[in-house]
């Protein structure tokens, strides 16, 4: 099973639990609608990595037109499916063909993190909209998750979490994009409820060529971890058109 494969799996075997854990990703979803532009009156939109609905459900009442809804886990986008009226594609938003182009507006949630050439996909989003069109997305950015890290460092163990962009360098990569921050804090009463919450998430493929922590070695892991355990999500709100 190659990585991708990896990734679709976890987040549909996440799907019927997804919305308990994710406070963080409801909050950006709605922190997105204010980048939003008002619709044209003949508007075509595409959502990358629908999850559950989080977002799609806003954007469905924010234009009730022509949208393509997508998600790489198909058991994620059946639970998108009863937000409304749309069409609804299972595809990999940074590698496969679009359907439907031109769009209007191409808009993601908490989605692009787990592609594996951020600009390249990038640009593969923005040769499908139409001129004057906008691509909005929200990411991780570097200081999500650094007190999960530091709790790795300290016990000489090597987190799995992926290593994300900070904004300068994500602007450095996309010329041209409108980058706003946020940090979205979290708070358990102790490491092991964060741990299970990425995976009620789903978001639980390591970076390549990660060996998972063995059993005893989570539990220490846990055991020194602060209490309460307190981290949180370092979020990228990035703008940009055609």
């Amino acid at each position: 099973m190659n990585r991708r494969d990896h990734i679709r799996a976890a987040f549909s075997a996440a799907a019927d639990g997804y919305e308990q854990a994710a406070t963080a990703q409801d909050w950006a979803a709605e922190q997105i609608l204010s980048f939003l532009p008002p619709p044209a009156a003949a508007f075509r939109g595409l959502e990358i990595g629908c999850g559950t609905g989080l977002l799609t459900r806003r954007l469905l009442a924010y234009c009730p037109a022509d949208w393509t809804i997508t998600d790489l886990s198909p058991h994620m986008l059946d639970k998108a499916r009863c937000c409304g009226p749309a069409t609804y594609a299972c595809l990999d938003g940074e590698r496969d063909p679009l359907p439907h182009p031109p769009y209007d507006l191409i808009v993601s949630n908490l989605a692009f993190q787990w592609f594996d050439d951020l600009p390249t996909a990038i640009q593969h989003l923005r040769a499908a909209l139409r001129p004057g069109g906008q691509l909005i997305f929200s990411t991780m950015g570097q200081n999500s998750f650094a007190e999960w890290r530091t709790a790795h460092q300290q016990l000489g163990l090597q987190s799995g979490l992926m290593t994300y962009p900070d904004a300068e360098t994500l602007r450095q990569a996309v010329p041209g994009a409108e980058i706003d921050e946020a940090v979205f804090p979290l708070h358990f009463d102790y490491a092991g409820h964060f741990a299970r919450s990425l995976k009620q998430l789903g978001a639980t493929v390591p970076q390549p060529g990660h060996v998972p922590l063995g059993p005893g070695q989570m539990r220490r892991l846990i055991q020194a971890a602060p209490r309460p355990f307190q981290t949180s999500y370092h979020l990228l709100f990035v703008r940009l058109g055609a």
